[in-house]
């Protein structure tokens, strides 16, 4: 695991620890934003995604957070999580914006996972190649391998 994608595990972990589940979704988001800044890791929040059809604008997404410029956070504060829902919308983000590597973090489950760990999936995106990996043991795992 690389070095931004540990200190990204180590916030989520002290925002799970300290905060517990059960607030919406912009509460974490917040407390997230002030983990960063005290790292002094850059980011941009809330980046408005455009979507196109045939050249026209149809509506748009929300990017939660970049970091980096580098790497699509995507978080979530749900307790019946669909992962692949999740999946999907990280992807299309990171198609958009030609960015390799996402995050998704879910705070909404009541306990952590029967490791002890928060709800995480980190995807990699190269080559038309999504490689998706869970939080497993303190490692991240290879679940799936989708082409695009």
């Amino acid at each position: 695991m690389n070095s931004l994608i540990q200190e990204l595990v180590t916030i989520a972990a002290d925002i799970f620890n300290s905060l517990g589940p059960g607030y919406n979704e912009v509460v974490y988001h917040n407390a997230f934003e002030v983990g960063l800044r005290l790292k002094n890791i850059n980011y941009q929040s809330e980046i408005v995604t455009p979507i196109f059809y045939k050249g026209h604008n149809v509506g748009h997404g929300r990017v939660d957070i970049l970091v980096n410029s580098s790497m699509i956070l995507e978080l979530k504060a749900i307790s019946n999580f669909n992962n692949e829902t999740a999946n999907i919308q990280i992807k299309n983000y990171m198609k958009h914006y030609s960015i390799k590597e996402g995050l998704i973090i879910n705070f909404g489950q009541q306990t952590k996972n029967s490791y002890g760990e928060l709800n995480l999936r980190y995807i990699f995106f190269d080559n038309n190649l999504f490689k998706v990996f869970n939080f497993i043991n303190g490692i991240f795992t290879e679940v799936e391998i989708n082409v695009q």
